[in-house]
This record gives structure tokens, C-alpha cells and sequence, in this order.
């Protein structure tokens, strides 16, 4: 059976990191789906065979700009060029009967394995606030709103018979500070994300500074994939440790290091900055 054990600092999980750059505007347009898609497909399999594959590929957000959980043609593709014991983690839509997700997908050989729906939307970007007194559209793609998901996961990939867990964030979810999910100890944390429309202003390089400190704060590896970039692996105490600049095409392959730091704060949350202060008015 499948064992779960703690992982060790030799552990190694080789992940590759797919930034397309593809702008905002082809990314949303269907005549340019094809093309986006095929991009993604051979940024993930260049330079790839039986004996040098990652366990691990790693897509954007809405990298699929589909209704994924509809779509079994495209997730049978995904399926059938995935090498064996490789899994794909991406970001793409998800319908219900009455709601619609921006969703992370964690697809393998067997199809789709598990999602996570998007729980911090952006206002005015992803859904409108007061939208029945303020009479503005949102300013992304669709006007209708996405509803936020309902719970933070832990999802599990498997190598060699055993698991590795993660803990997914979508965008600027990646911002914030969370403490550990009661109970559970991952091995790393993923955030995907689009940045795209920030352009070349500052926001993706701030995103990225503020996204690092959920590795520290947790004391656990952290994989970022953004669509224009900024991309990058940060060690379980924040050290960057390889990266993709902005607005440049290309991956990261990687082994990272599956060792942890138990942090207070991983345990404790924003008790700690209430033990600091009681520490330092002593």
C-alpha cells in the first residue's frame, strides 16, 4: 500500500515550472486557444524522455481558458502526453450547475485527480461588489462572477509509492498569510498565477516579494508559476532558488529539497505577533 512518511532533507521532487508568456489579450481569444495550448504542451515536454522527466509540471493560472470539467477531450490530451509517473497541476475554469470557479486542476495519467476553486476573488477583477447598486462591469474577461470556493486543500501527488502534499493558492491568495491546515504538515507550497495584466508596472515583482514570505512563515519550499513571470523556486526559508524573469518565455526545471522548519508561527498563526508584542513590553 501507499505508505506517508516524513519526508527527509535528501528528499528531491523534480518539478518543471512553465511560464508561456502569453499577453492578455490572446490568452482570452479563442482563435488563439490552439496556439496558447500547443505553447504550453512544448515548453512542458522539450528536452523531455523515460529517463529525465520531472514528477511534476506546473501550468499557470487559467492557463486553459475553458470550462476544464467539461472538456474531456482536452483532458484526455493532457492525460495521453503526460510521461508515466508524471502529474500536471494547471489553472482553468470549473462549472457547476449554477456557479462558475477559477480552479487549479492536479491531472495524471488516470485524467483528472483533484481541484481546488479559488476562495480570495479580486474584487472588480473576478466578481463586482454592491453589483445590483454600482452599474460598472469587471474589468476581466466575462461578465459574469466567479463564486469563491469553499475550503483550503491539501492535494497529494505520488512518487515511488508514497505521497507528497501540497497546499494550492490561485493569484493574489498567495499574499496572505495562512497558518498550517489543522493537522496537516505538506511538503510545499504551490501558488499559480496570471500577472499578465499587470504589465510592466512593479505588481509582479511586489507579488512575488510577498508571496516568498508564506516559505518562511510556514518553513516549507514554495513553487510559483506565473504566466508573463515572475516564476520561481523559493527553499523552505525563503531563499530563491532558481527563477524566470518578466515577460519572458521559457521553464524551470528543478529539484527541490522536500525538507521542512517547524515555525511558530506555522503552529500558532497570528498568536505570534501577540507573543511578540507581550515579549517586547516586558
Amino acid at each position: 500500500g501507499l505508505i506517508f512518511k516524513s519526508h527527509q532533507a535528501e528528499e528531491k521532487l523534480k518539478v518543471r515550472l512553465v511560464q508561456p508568456n502569453i499577453s492578455q489579450e490572446m490568452k482570452w481569444s479563442k482563435d488563439h486557444f490552439e496556439e496558447n495550448f500547443n505553447k504550453l504542451i512544448y515548453l512542458s515536454l522539450d528536452n523531455i524522455d523515460e529517463y529525465n522527466k520531472p514528477d511534476l509540471i506546473i501550468w499557470p493560472e487559467v492557463a486553459v481558458p475553458l470550462f476544464l470539467n467539461e472538456k474531456a477531450k482536452i483532458v484526455n490530451i493532457l492525460s495521453d502526453i503526460l510521461p508515466p509517473e508524471t502529474s500536471l497541476v494547471l489553472g482553468s475554469l470549473r462549472k457547476n450547475e449554477r456557479e462558475i470557479f477559477n480552479s487549479l486542476y492536479l491531472i495524471s495519467k488516470k485524467g483528472i485527480e483533484e481541484n481546488y476553486d479559488k476562495m480570495k476573488l479580486v474584487p472588480f477583477g473576478e466578481f463586482m461588489p454592491l453589483r445590483n447598486f454600482v452599474g460598472l462591469k469587471k474589468i476581466t474577461h466575462g461578465t459574469t462572477d466567479f463564486s469563491p470556493g469553499n475550503e483550503r486543500k491539501i492535494l497529494k501527488i505520488k512518487k515511488n509509492n508514497q505521497f507528497i502534499s501540497f497546499e494550492p493558492s490561485i493569484c493574489y491568495e498567495g499574499i496572505f498569510t495562512n497558518r498550517k491546515i489543522k493537522d496537516s504538515n505538506v511538503d510545499f507550497l504551490l501558488n499559480i498565477t496570471n500577472d499578465a495584466w499587470f504589465g510592466n508596472t512593479t505588481g509582479p515583482h511586489q507579488h512575488i516579494m510577498a508571496s516568498r514570505f508564506r516559505s518562511i512563515e510556514r518553513g516549507v519550499p514554495l513553487i510559483r508559476v506565473a504566466n508573463t513571470g515572475i516564476s520561481a523556486i523559493f527553499d523552505n526559508n525563503g531563499r530563491k532558488v532558481k527563477f524566470l524573469p518578466l515577460n519572458q518565455k521559457g521553464f524551470i526545471d528543478s529539484e527541490i529539497s522536500l525538507s521542512k522548519t517547524n515555525t511558530f508561527f506555522s503552529n500558532f498563526g497570528y498568536l505570534t505577533i501577540i507573543f511578540l508584542l507581550s515579549f517586547v513590553s516586558i
